[in-house]
This record gives structure tokens, sequence and C-alpha cells, in this order.
């Protein structure tokens, strides 16, 4: 539905975007067809959320989209000069288009208006379910990695071993973890931030890394650890115990789940109604082979 929503409100706009255009930044013409600022940004609504953020973190994707919209303009202006668009098939597709556009936003209309959210219903939510903002327990460490790789023969195993226990030794002798990271570790994800890790709970790194990560103390560093990466030296910078999340940190969180649960329920008795007013009744068995009707 999502991707037939899409299709159709670039059709839309596409057929009617010399309607919409004012003295703005051109950004195409077609013709007597001009595309402005305010036509693209208009657009944009139109796409999903994620697209929208997706298109405003990489905006050299816009020019992409423009270059479609426009494509895409020309080629309906050219098949209705054909007359595609009145072929009985086409016809059938674009009433499809239609009817999934308008059923969309009808439900979108009515299903988001008069539902609230009250503090004592996410209150009670929370109350109920507490396992749900559970943290397990977590920790922060840093490490430093020399890489073995799979193939590696004896000798270049050996060499990766010695410079692991060089830079242990290094560490053992005061000098700066973070430092040690930053120029001999072969994370190419983490070297930048001096080996920094973040916070983990178990279950999220191979089985040897975190036995050796959750044995340490804080500020404490690990002998060489060997994973199928290669030779690991871990530093655990924090420790944090198991922990319910505060309602305070999850508020919104069950707030955006509640809105949406009653959402969906007015989605549904909107259809169910909307269905039941129309007389409309479907027959999903005639659709199956005999065996599988009954």
């Amino acid at each position: 539905m999502a991707k037939i929503l899409y299709l159709t409100t670039i059709f839309i706009l596409s057929c009617c975007l010399h309607a919409l255009a004012g003295d703005e930044t051109v950004l195409a013409e077609i013709g007597s067809k001009k595309i402005t600022l305010s036509d693209f940004e208009k657009i944009l609504q139109y796409y999903p959320e994620d697209r929208q953020k997706l298109l405003q973190q990489n905006p050299r994707y816009k020019p992409v989209l423009l270059k479609r919209i426009v494509e895409a303009m020309v080629l309906s202006d050219a098949a209705k000069k054909e007359g595609f668009d009145k072929t009985p098939e086409i016809k059938a597709q674009i009433e499809l288009q239609s009817d999934d556009l308008l059923a969309v936003e009808y439900l979108k209309h009515k299903a988001g208006r008069d539902i609230s959210v009250t503090e004592e219903g996410i209150s009670q939510y929370y109350r109920i379910n507490k396992d749900e903002f559970k943290l397990p327990e977590r920790v922060r460490a840093r490490h430093i990695l020399v890489k073995v790789e799979k193939d590696a023969g004896e000798t270049d195993k050996a060499v990766a071993l010695n410079k692991a226990k060089d830079i242990l030794k290094k560490i053992k002798a005061g000098k700066d973890f973070a430092e040690l990271a930053n120029e001999f570790s072969e994370d190419p994800g983490t070297k930048g931030k001096g080996g920094d890790l973040g916070y983990f709970s178990r279950g999220k790194m191979v089985k040897p890394f975190e036995d050796a990560a959750f044995s340490l103390e804080p500020g404490s560093v690990s002998e060489i650890v060997e994973t199928k990466y290669g030779h690991h030296i871990i530093k655990l910078e924090d420790r944090k115990p198991e922990e319910v999340q505060s309602l305070e940190e999850v508020k919104d969180r069950i707030k955006k789940k509640l809105f949406e649960d009653l959402k969906q329920a007015k989605i549904k008795e909107i259809m169910d109604n909307a269905m039941k007013d129309a007389g409309a009744k479907i027959y999903t068995e005639k659709l199956l082979p005999a065996e599988e009707s009954k």
C-alpha cells in the first residue's frame, strides 16, 4: 500500500505542479510547466517520515528525486498524447491507485482525530509493564585489536601476537590506553575513538571477548584475548548493574505506543463500520483451492 501511495502521489503532483508553482526559484521546466522550490518541498511532505529524514540527512539525493519527477512528467505527457491513459487496462490501474490513495488519506485524517493519551494512562502502562523497560547489566569498554586474517600462516600469527604483547607492555608501563588505541588498533570502527565501544550487554560481542570484558573491574586491563578477529586488549571503563528505566526516561516511548494502539483500534472501527454501511461482503474462500477453503 505504501508503494502504491508513493506512486500515486507522484502521479497526482506531476499532473498539477503547474497549478502549484509560485514566484520562487524554478528548479525545472517542462514546456509551460514549472517546478519551483515550493512545489518540490510540497512533494517531499507526501513521503513517509523515514524517506523525508533520509533526504534531510543526504541532500545529494534531492537532485536524483527531482530528475525522476521531471522524467515522470515528461513520460506521462507523452503517454497522454498517444491516448495511453484511455486504454481500459491503464484506466483500471489509475482508478485502483486513486482508490488506494483516498482510502489511506481518509483513514489518516479520520483515525488521527480525537485521540489523546492521558498521563494516568502512561503511568498505568508503566506500572503494569515494568519488565519491558528493564535494562540488563552493561559495561563500557575500550579495546585494541591486532587483526589476524583467517588464512594467516604461523609466521603472520606470531608477528600479530608479538605486536599485541608489545602494546600490552606499553599499557602496563603506564601509557595511555586511548592514545595507544588511536595509534595501533586495527579496528576501523573504534580506532579514532580511542577504542571506545560504548556500553554493551551480554550477547552483543563474541563470547571470549564478552567473558573477558565482564570479568574485569572498572579501570582494569585484560591480558591478550583471542577471538576470530585477532588479538584484543580490553580496558573496562564502567559497569552498570541491571536496572529498570524510570518513567521519565520512557514516557515519550509509552505515549507514542499508546497513541498508535488507539489509532489502530480507531482504524479498525472505521473500517468495520464502513464495510457494514456499504453492505460489503468478501468471499475469500473462493480464491483458495477447495481443500484449503474448508
